[in-house]
C-alpha cells in the first residue's frame, strides 16, 4: 500500500482515484511525492522528471534531491516551484 493510500481511504475517494496511472503529493513547497514512477528522466538541483507508463512528470525548484526511491514511489525535497506533466516520448 502507497503512503497516500490511507489518505485516500480516510476521505472515501480510494475507489474513484485507484485507476490512476500517476499521482502527485505536494507537501508545501518543501517536498513531493510521486507514485507510479518506472524511471527517472532527469536529475539535477533544479529539476528532477520521472516517467511513468505514458506521462513525463518534471519537478522544478531549487536545491531538489531525491530522498527517497522506492517500487513505483519517489520522495522529492527541496524548494519546488513548479510541476508539469506531459506526453512522454
Amino acid at each position: 500500500m502507497a503512503f497516500g493510500d490511507s489518505f485516500l481511504n480516510c476521505l472515501g475517494l480510494k475507489n474513484e482515484l485507484c485507476s490512476a496511472e500517476f499521482r502527485v503529493s505536494l507537501f508545501g513547497q518543501e517536498g513531493a511525492l510521486i507514485s507510479g514512477v518506472k524511471k527517472i528522466a532527469e536529475i539535477s538541483e533544479k529539476k528532477v522528471s520521472f516517467l511513468t507508463a505514458k506521462k513525463k512528470i518534471s519537478v522544478i525548484g531549487e536545491g531538489l534531491k531525491i530522498t527517497s526511491y522506492g517500487e513505483k514511489e519517489v520522495a522529492v525535497c527541496g524548494k519546488i516551484t513548479d510541476i508539469s506533466v506531459e506526453n512522454a516520448r
